[in-house]
């Protein structure tokens, strides 16, 4: 996924290098404060959640999450896409895990090697977003389980508790 924004109808990539807090980082591709979900449009919210589903088919590092992404439209601008607040995001993906599509994969980026987290051990690290920043040789990845690859999204969108007001 690249993160950038417009320059004079050029895009310039914009990557978090681990020197600054990613909430930093989110904070230079974002169009404004995050919205929460309560105050979202039905449009915003499937926004938020089809996002979510691009991040586990991309394999993102789990630091992206509500960081947003911009996707170029020809010569008609940009689309922004979030940013989200992170307690949000870490719900759909905890409810995605829990029904079996998704899993939190670690890589060293050291060795290479890589690792998927048992069930309890990713949902540990979804409840605790602040050692996301901690500055390690590992990186941790959201990744689509073998059901969730076979899965169709409406299905992924489904298993979501949808917000009461629609």
């Amino acid at each position: 996924m690249v993160h950038g924004d417009a320059v004079d109808g050029q895009q310039r990539v914009v990557h978090w290098d681990r020197s600054e807090p990613f909430s930093t980082w989110c904070e230079k591709i974002s169009a404004g404060p995050p919205t929460p979900i309560a105050a979202m449009s039905e449009a915003q919210y499937l926004d938020l959640v089809s996002q979510m589903h691009v991040l586990a088919a991309e394999c993102a590092r789990l630091t992206d999450v509500a960081c947003g992404s911009l996707d170029a439209r020809g010569d008609s601008g940009w689309v922004v896409h979030g940013p989200w607040l992170v307690g949000e995001c870490v719900g759909l993906l905890r409810e995605w895990l829990d029904a079996g599509l998704l899993a939190l994969r670690r890589r060293s980026t050291a060795t290479w090697e890589e690792a998927v987290l048992a069930p309890a051990e990713a949902r540990a690290l979804l409840a605790d977003p602040a050692s996301w920043d901690t500055a390690t040789d590992d990186d941790v990845c959201i990744v689509m389980t073998e059901h969730g690859s076979r899965t169709a999204w409406e299905s992924w969108f489904g298993s979501l508790a949808r917000p009461p007001r629609w």
